[in-house]
């Protein structure tokens, strides 16, 4: 006979009603985790908050004023020698300006002043009445020549004078000669005279002999009157001959130290040129007035032109603290105030490796600026906590113009908030829309 098996919940009746499905109680474990999660979600919505930031970007600048440096001379620059943020010492070369057109200026200069000076040399001889010693050199030129024209003037005329002098000495000798010559006649008569008289009067010499030699006498003393007289003009001849001679040598005399007086005025301020031709090459190496970093290069490069006080470079001095000027959106600025916290990053120094720098605002321009694509933004200062950024205990200080991004903490903000603020302004929307009326 063959038997057959009962199922056990049949034989108990009461153990098949007590049994509880695998299925039941993981959908219940799971319902009463997504409870748990749902209740702590909103716990962590309602109590939580996180941080709300206002992102920007910027740059480093200088905290306080730049040394800018300016030209000190006009010129075209040929060489730049240094490019933005680099550090550089007090001294070193900027750039360069072209010493092309000032060593044409030197070298002209430079000419004139040795032909001036021979010149000055050639007119202080002349002026002793020497025969002055023209260069070649100067004998080319006008003032060469004008030297030489003259001094051969004074010569000629000085010739003649003396020719003249000469001719009025021979005749001032002859006429003295003659004066001489009709005093020893006259005397010789005279005593002649005075001998007949006294024959005459006492009677022993006839009238007739007395009275030829009186008149003998009478003729030699009108003779010797007249050699006198020649010899007095001789003597006014002989005189005027000489003061000729004396305004022929005063008249060159003082042309020449009139042209020597205009030549020493020229020869210094000749000279003055090319010492300052000289302090211009010097002016054309521009050099870093300071210790300190290049803030901006102003100029472009080699080609341009330059003129006398223009701007070339900016200076950041060595130490000056450097703070981070932000650009924020008009839509950004009624969030920010004095004294929130700021985390800055720097491109130039990646924050993955180096972190950020804390810091904090210290300044709000007060109005707008728009750039050249017409976005109008305002201008934050942040000033960073230190002036440096740390790896491996290793100190990398911050610099100038290093770009960087930041955000700005306005507040803590209720997490639930970032679900209700778009609905409540979706609604304020709604309702304030009259087609929805």
């Amino acid at each position: 006979m063959t038997s057959t098996a009962i199922p056990a919940s049949v034989n108990n009746p009461l153990q098949s009603k007590n049994s509880v499905n695998p299925m039941f109680i993981l959908s219940f474990l799971f319902l009463c985790l997504m409870l748990i999660g749902l209740v702590g979600l909103g716990a962590w919505s309602w109590f939580g908050s996180l941080e709300e930031s206002v992102p920007g970007m910027g740059t480093l600048v200088p905290e306080g004023k730049v040394r800018t440096v300016r030209a000190p001379v006009s010129g075209q620059v040929i060489t730049v020698h240094v490019q933005e943020n680099q550090p550089v010492k007090k001294g070193q070369v900027l750039l360069e300006l072209d010493p092309a057109p000032t060593n044409i200026e030197e070298h002209r200069y430079s000419a004139e002043v040795g032909l001036l000076a021979q010149e000055a040399r050639a007119l202080r001889t002349a002026a002793t009445f020497k025969d002055p010693t023209v260069t070649p050199a100067l004998s080319g030129t006008t003032q060469g020549a004008w030297l030489q024209a003259a001094h051969r003037s004074y010569q000629a005329k000085l010739a003649s004078a003396n020719m003249n002098i000469q001719v009025m000495d021979h005749q001032h000798q002859e006429a003295l000669q003659r004066v001489d010559k009709a005093t020893q006649v006259l005397a010789t008569s005279e005593d002649l005279l005075t001998k007949y008289k006294g024959l005459y009067d006492n009677g022993a010499m006839a009238e007739v002999p007395y009275r030829e030699v009186e008149r003998t006498v009478q003729e030699q003393r009108g003779e010797l009157a007249e050699a006198k007289e020649s010899l007095a003009a001789r003597q006014f001849g002989m005189e005027q001959a000489k003061q000729q001679l004396a305004e022929i040598e005063g008249s060159f005399q003082e042309q020449v130290l009139a042209r020597l007086t205009e030549v020493e005025k020229q020869l210094v301020e000749k000279s003055h040129n090319v010492r300052q031709t000289r302090l211009t090459k010097q002016y054309q190496v521009i050099t870093a007035p300071v210790d300190g970093v290049i803030h901006q290069q102003i100029i472009h490069g080699p080609g341009d032109v330059v003129q006398v006080g223009e701007d070339l470079i900016s200076l950041v001095p060595e130490e000056m603290a450097l703070v981070a000027e932000v650009r924020v959106t008009n839509q950004d600025l009624g969030y920010i105030k004095l004294g929130q916290e700021s985390a800055l990053r720097l491109d130039a120094l990646p924050y993955t490796k180096f972190g950020r720098l804390e810091g904090s605002i210290t300044a709000i321009s007060p109005t707008s600026t728009q750039d050249e694509t017409g976005q109008v933004f305002y201008t934050v200062q942040i000033t960073p906590d230190q002036q440096y950024l740390t790896l491996d205990d290793k100190k990398y200080p911050i610099k100038s113009g290093m770009t960087l991004t930041t955000d700005i903490i306005t507040r803590e903000k209720n997490i639930l908030s970032f679900f209700t603020e778009p609905m409540n302004v979706q609604l304020d929307k709604a309702f304030r829309d009259p087609s929805n009326r």
